[in-house]
């Protein structure tokens, strides 16, 4: 991967990282719903701007249909992160996922003829222990069992995000497209599940700035995710994005005065040389 391919990369990690721990504040004062619903909304808005100044070419029917499965993909993972960070510390559950994301990549990659290097298989190892300290309870400082499927569900909804985003980009759909007909499959199911549901959940005033927050950091995050996966390889991509959970819990740490054990410490560090150790050339 080129050096600008990783620098959108690392972008996508801030943004992403960012937009996570606001999301954290904000589903701790309003339901995972009615977060999805308002920063997808942002989002979408962001997104229909920047195609009308860049006028990127309508895409065929393969970019959109890859476009849409990856919307359905993040809308799962988000509303299941976001309900995750509502149990325990948000800097644990934010790590589960990116490690589950950076990696289910990397395995499809494998199953369907991509060649395993040592230390992607090393780097799987790694996130298999960092996962059991991340999700052991400690002080009773830990994910949580209630958390924990949610985040599990949240980083496999990650990883199908990461691979149908790459597959869009790769069909001919430029940045722009599959970026605004993800999120507007986000927004579409996340109104439709409210209305299904008959419960439009609360949405504290005061979050809506941090939901303004959350859905322009991950719109931007997607933007400079697909802009990396054009400039090199999706797993590259994924697990150099994946590294959002780094930010997400310095964030915690130093904002929010999230206490971590130190196994969980550990854990977090492991994901974060697993990631490491699969982005190596």
């Amino acid at each position: 991967m080129t050096p600008t391919g990783v620098g959108f990369g690392v972008g996508a990690a801030l943004s992403w990282g960012v937009s996570d721990f606001n999301a954290g504040l904000a589903s701790r004062r309003a339901t995972p719903l009615s977060t999805v619903v308002v920063s997808q909304t942002v989002g979408v808005t962001v997104a229909i701007v920047a195609l009308g100044l860049l006028g990127e070419q309508y895409p065929g029917g393969e970019p959109i249909g890859w476009a849409i499965v990856a919307g359905v993909a993040a809308f799962v993972s988000l509303v299941s992160f976001y309900r995750s960070l509502t149990f325990g510390a948000m800097g644990l559950a934010a790590a589960l996922t990116g490690v589950i994301g950076a990696g289910f990549p990397v395995v499809i990659g494998a199953i369907t003829g991509d060649r395993l290097r040592p230390t992607d298989v090393l780097g799987i190892a790694v996130a298999l222990v960092a996962v059991v300290l991340v999700a052991r309870p400690a002080n009773d400082i830990g994910i949580g069992r209630g958390s924990l499927p949610f985040a599990l569900l949240a980083g496999l909804g990650a990883g199908v995000f990461f691979i149908a985003m790459g597959r869009s980009t790769a069909a001919g759909g430029e940045t722009w497209w599959p970026v605004a007909i993800s999120r507007g499959i986000v927004l579409g199911l996340a109104v439709i599940t409210t209305i299904g549901l008959r419960r439009a959940g609360t949405t504290v005033r005061s979050a809506t700035p941090l939901m303004a927050v959350i859905g322009i950091g991950d719109m931007l995050g997607t933007a400079l995710f697909v802009a990396s996966t054009g400039l090199g390889a999706l797993g590259v991509s994924a697990v150099v994005a994946s590294q959002y959970p780094a930010v997400t819990a310095v964030l915690a740490r130093v904002l929010a005065d999230e206490r971590l054990a130190p196994t969980h410490v550990a854990g977090i560090v492991l994901a974060l040389v697993a990631i490491a150790l699969i982005a190596l050339p």
